[in-house]
């Protein structure tokens, strides 16, 4: 049963929910982030966004609110696992420069404070029990891993400011994310402008379906003789001999 205006209106407003909150508020500066760490755009998090986009637009062209309800419940689960993703290898990320420093500290320095060991220590612990809590499938796995990032970023920039090691990737950062802002802003607009296509010509542009010619006449139940058979009786007779 095709679904009301109302109905399609509703839909149309959810999806913008989705594209504005989930993905340009939420997402957005975590994947600029992950962007920035990894240098380059993580792969997992972009497959996530995809089934995210397909999600919507079968939600779009849904016939039934039952099966729009579940794509859209299904897109918002997606972009969710795209930001713990790039939360995720953000963290791998960190901790693998964190342990570098630590290695560059002892190669200057001669030795790393044993407090700055154990503070390393506590943070790997962190992220141990959120992959365990993932694991066990609870529900808060990006605030676990989000703070686990927070720790890192501040324990590197103790470091950093303690130690005097280099800290050339801030003023790249600034850079990617601006880069990565415009990206997926062009990116939403593609999409709402998609949409807004869509049901623009559904509701306004689609013409009218055309109805198909009235079917010929029997020959059969009129009685008449087809074309062939008129020939064939005028060159031949009807008559008996």
């Amino acid at each position: 049963m095709a679904l009301s205006d109302e109905q399609q209106r509703d839909i149309l407003a959810r999806i913008t929910d989705i594209i504005l909150r989930d993905f340009h508020t939420d997402f957005e500066d975590i994947y600029s982030y992950a962007v920035t760490v990894l240098e380059l755009a993580p792969e997992q998090a972009n497959n996530e966004v995809r089934n995210a986009l397909n999600h919507i637009a079968r939600a779009l062209l849904a016939g039934e609110m039952v099966s729009a309800d579940e794509n859209l419940l299904q897109a918002k689960g997606h972009i969710e696992r795209a930001k713990r993703d790039c939360v995720k290898l953000a963290v791998i990320h960190l901790h693998e420069q964190a342990k570098s420093d630590l290695l560059s500290v002892e190669m200057t320095e001669g030795a790393v404070p044993m407090s700055v060991k154990a503070r390393l220590r506590t943070i790997e612990r962190a992220g141990a029990a959120a992959r365990r809590a993932e694991a066990d499938g609870e529900q808060d796995i990006l605030d676990k891993y989000g703070a686990v990032l927070a720790d890192l970023k501040e324990f590197r920039e103790d470091n950093n400011a303690r130690f005097s090691l280099p800290s050339h990737q801030l003023d790249w950062w600034e850079r990617t994310k601006i880069r990565a802002r415009r990206h997926l802003s062009g990116f939403i607009v593609g999409v709402l402008v998609a949409i807004a296509g869509h049901w623009i010509y559904d509701h306004l542009l689609q013409p009218s379906p055309v109805k198909p010619p009235p079917a010929a006449a029997s020959t059969l139940s009129t009685g008449a003789k087809p074309d062939g058979a008129k020939q064939y009786s005028k060159s031949h007779g009807t008559g008996h001999h």
